[in-house]
């Protein structure tokens, strides 16, 4: 080629190379979700844009796994009329559930997390092959909770089973039983499992299964089924659940142990905690303790009442010698007036007859002394 021929050759190469080809000719971008992120049942808005002059018989949008996999996945229409799709900019709104795979999955199949691509087809008369635009989009679903739960209670032993969450790639379960600080696990278990048996103990108990689904970003997310309460140990012929319960709680409520360290007639309260009972007061002298719970249960009688005891409790009035007036005891030992063995209801009494005796006495003197004159 001519020299002279060099110079604009090299030039028209490069505006053949700047020039853009019919199919990067068009445009397109996801409005709707903005960050390209569906958790749920939503409402996908593309938007397309074209060339002023291109001519545009169709556009359709069909899904995709980024790894490439496309088994199973359909093209959805958003436009076919070629004025319409000649547009230079439209927007096009189609409803998506990953649960379903509904508009791209002919039937119905729940979709995993993860990376996707919805691929834009807009295809045009001048160009048999239809340009294609990918939209990145992220599917971030949680997982469905286990249904059906239930429980069977064989003696101490609960056995919980329930239906799987219908999403794929469910990576596992968690078992937790409700306890005092919370949920507290009690099983990690793999995607496949149906049921698990515990032993939780007897009384009343609580619970309940989580679904473990990766989330698409690097996460996991984690559904719960409703609690299920159980109550544990209780046999036609066994102890009442629900009795022990009550019993516990009376426990933890007074602060008193009511089980076997406790001693009979001590009203529920452990020995060495049990407040010493009181005497009646006998002849003004400070009381006496009594006997412990324990020991007035089986002395079987407690003290008695000062007002109850009769004259022949308070001992015989005696006199000495010396014509002193003194107490003795029923079995003839001296007891001194105002001691604990005179009743002080049965004072006065004692004292009239004391006095009786003595004028009786003075009076026999008094008769005597003219006999020796």
């Amino acid at each position: 080629m001519p020299f002279r021929l060099l110079r604009p050759a090299l030039a028209a190469a490069a505006l053949l190379v700047a020039m853009p080809t019919a199919a990067s000719a068009a445009g397109a971008a996801l409005r709707a979700p903005a960050d390209g992120v569906v958790t749920g049942a939503t409402a996908l808005t593309v938007h397309v844009r074209t060339e002023p002059t291109e001519i545009v018989d169709r556009i359709e949008v069909s899904l995709r796994r980024s790894s490439g996999e496309l088994d199973g996945f359909q093209r959805h229409l958003l436009c076919d009329d070629r004025d319409v799709c000649s547009r230079t900019e439209a927007d096009y709104t189609l409803d998506f559930d990953p649960r379903t795979g509904a508009p791209f999955v002919a039937g119905s199949r729940t979709l995993p997390n993860g990376a996707y691509v919805l691929r834009v087809h807009v295809e045009r008369p001048v160009d048999p092959a239809a340009a294609t635009l990918d939209l990145p989009l992220t599917l971030s679903a949680p997982p469905s909770a286990p249904a059906d739960l239930t429980a069977e209670v064989d003696g101490d032993e609960v056995t919980l089973s329930w239906r799987r969450a219908p999403e794929p790639d469910v990576s596992g379960h968690l078992v937790e039983l409700l306890a005092d600080d919370g949920w507290q696990l009690i099983a990690e278990l793999p995607p496949e499992a149906t049921s698990v048996t515990d032993r939780p103990g007897r009384g009343h108990r609580a619970y309940r299964v989580v679904t473990l689904r990766p989330d698409g970003r690097g996460a996991t997310y984690e559904t719960a089924s409703p609690e299920l309460s159980v109550a544990v140990g209780a046999t036609s012929d066994g102890p009442d659940v629900e009795a022990d319960e009550a019993a516990r709680a009376d426990d933890d409520t007074d602060g008193v142990d009511h089980g076997a360290g406790s001693v009979a007639g001590s009203g529920g309260a452990p020995a060495g905690d049990r407040p010493v009972a009181r005497a009646p007061r006998i002849g003004g002298e400070a009381p006496i303790p009594a006997l412990s719970g324990t020991a007035r249960s089986e002395a079987g009688t407690p003290a008695p009442d000062a007002d109850d005891l009769g004259p022949e409790d308070a001992g015989v009035p005696t006199t000495t010698a010396d014509g002193d007036v003194v107490f003795a005891a029923p079995d003839g030992s001296p007891l001194a007036a105002g001691s604990q063995g005179a009743p002080s209801g049965s004072t006065p009494r004692l004292l009239g007859g004391a006095l009786l005796i003595a004028l009786a006495l003075a009076a026999w003197r008094w008769n005597r002394q003219p006999a020796r004159r």
